[in-house]
């Protein structure tokens, strides 16, 4: 049976050691994120990505209750 936190989409985000494994390579003045998967190579290019925003709105929020 599933349950409805199964059913939400959730963020992953990666840590050091996912980045190691990748051999990412962080190159700040070109803005590029390159990743090595065996034989392929991954590269994201923040400028460009910058000039094309997406029709994707998403609101992330944090609700803070103090203890009674």
């Amino acid at each position: 049976m599933e349950d409805e936190a199964s059913k939400k989409e959730s963020t992953l985000i990666l840590g050091r050691p996912f980045l190691m494994i990748a051999r990412t390579k962080i190159d700040v003045h070109d803005g590029t994120l390159s990743m090595e998967f065996g034989d392929t190579l991954v590269q994201f290019n923040i400028f460009e990505a910058m000039k094309h925003p997406t029709e994707d709105h998403s609101l992330f929020g944090i609700d803070l209750i103090e203890e009674l």
